[in-house]
């Protein structure tokens, strides 16, 4: 278990240094989230304040890039994009798990209109928000994020998204 903390601690060390130097913090969401649960978790397994001070620096830094519908920017203040949201939406969810930090479960608050206002009645997820059409006409969302709101939050309205998205994946 030493063996293995002690690698976990090298791992986030690195990552640290990567963030530090990285000149896109607060502009490039993608990398950063993933960075940010990596490191809430390594800070509290290895119980090292630099890593969960560094992981919520880095979810501070995209407050001003949060839409109000929930949606954060994906590089440069563009649109959000559902995908994206996907990927945000479960880093947070672990940084919370992680740290406890009401911070993290504010952001999860925020972000939870999101999967509602992108997914229509019907199930179909329209990708209207992004305007270069980069993914694909038809990406249906994972269920699982917005079931993970709808569990962490008693959210009714990300519970309705998930079952319609879980029948989309069936189909």
């Amino acid at each position: 278990a030493a063996r293995w903390r002690a690698t976990l601690a090298a791992c986030a060390e690195t990552t640290m240094d990567v963030m530090q130097r990285n000149l896109c913090n607060g502009q490039y969401a993608n990398p950063e989230f993933y960075y940010l649960s990596g490191l809430a978790a390594a800070g509290t397994i290895c119980k090292r304040d630099d890593f969960l001070k560094e992981a919520r620096q880095a979810l501070t830094r995209y407050e001003d890039v949060l839409w109000p519908g929930g949606g954060v920017a994906y590089f440069h203040k563009t649109s959000p994009q559902h995908g994206y949201q996907q990927m945000v939406t479960k880093s947070v969810a672990l940084y919370w798990l992680a740290t406890k930090d009401e911070y993290g479960m504010e952001w999860l608050r925020r972000l939870a209109p999101y999967f509602a206002n992108v997914q229509q009645r019907s199930g179909l997820v329209t990708d209207a928000e992004q305007s270069w059409l980069k993914h694909a006409f038809y990406s249906p969302i994972n269920p699982a994020v917005p079931g993970m709101l709808a569990c962490l939050l008693k959210d009714g309205t990300n519970r309705w998204v998930a079952e319609i998205a879980a029948k989309n994946r069936a189909d």
